[in-house]
């Protein structure tokens, strides 16, 4: 709706215009009156009305929060699982051929070799 309002607005005006129609948007006084008319519409809405969404709105406002907070360090936690699971992917078959040649016995080298297959999804 306020994009709507907006768009009205500038619509008829030429573009040299447009600048002096925004600059006093961003100035510290009509940002404050602004947060001060939604802090206002807010108490009215839900506060005034014995609304139980404000505790929604805090619930699960700090989820999200939380969820954000937490997101760098869950992602640094999978590249390092990514990466660990690549380096183990390119020993595993370095180790098998030298287990494999250092045992003398054909059932055994047959034994891990089988193993070994059973563990990979083919």
């Amino acid at each position: 709706m306020a994009m709507r309002k907006v768009y009205s607005e500038i619509k008829g005006m030429k573009l040299k215009e447009v600048p002096g129609y925004f600059k006093p948007m961003l100035s510290m006084g009509y940002l404050k009156k602004s947060v001060q008319r939604g802090l206002d519409n807010y108490h009215a809405k839900y506060i005034e009305t014995d609304s139980i969404e404000p505790l929604y709105h805090v619930c699960f406002g700090g989820m999200i929060f939380s969820y954000l907070v937490a997101l760098p360090n869950e992602r640094r936690h999978l590249e390092h699982k990514q990466h660990a699971e690549q380096h183990a992917l390119q020993r595993e078959p370095e180790c098998l051929k030298w287990w494999i040649e250092q045992s003398e016995s054909a059932l055994l080298k047959w034994t891990v070799l089988d193993s070994w297959l059973a563990t990979k999804e083919l």
